[in-house]
């Protein structure tokens, strides 16, 4: 059984080294610039609101969907047992929150593509490494493993 961790950070070059499949959200607009949104993260309501309100985000966060539903299945055919999925942005705390947050809940939900020919479903870990930083609770499980009774963080 494979698992996929999806990881949301500032774009740096340790995730391209660590991660299996790296995309850049830089390009959409910025909520660190909106002085009532730029102390929150991609957590709160009103900065997710805020960022898939740019008309680059559906198409994106779309693509990264399909991607994702052509490559998982070749890595789990391929033996790999984790797959890491990483979101970077500028600083971590706005975009690439909101673009994972939404990631999970779409891999997560029953038709999603969480799973591949009836291998059972791919437990999901959601984790904010910016936020981690600053002592936000930033991992958890979007789908958890089927077997384990107390799962941690890999």
């Amino acid at each position: 059984e494979m698992s996929a961790s999806l990881v949301g950070s500032e774009m740096c070059i340790r995730d391209r080294r660590e991660a299996d499949i790296v995309f850049d959200a830089r390009f959409l607009r910025n909520p660190h610039y909106i002085p009532e949104l730029a102390p929150k993260t991609g957590l709160d309501e009103d900065v997710a609101t805020y960022v898939t309100h740019d008309t680059d985000y559906l198409p994106f966060l779309e693509q990264i969907h399909a991607m994702l539903q052509l490559v998982l299945p070749r890595f789990v055919q391929e033996g790999k047992k984790y797959a890491t999925i990483a979101i970077g942005c500028s600083g971590g705390r706005h975009r690439s929150v909101t673009i994972v947050e939404a990631l999970a809940k779409r891999l997560s939900a029953p038709d999603g593509m969480g799973h591949y020919q009836g291998s059972g479903q791919w437990p999901i870990m959601i984790m904010h490494r910016e936020l981690a930083r600053q002592g936000i609770s930033a991992w958890r499980w979007a789908r958890k493993p089927a077997e384990t009774a107390n799962p941690e963080p890999y």
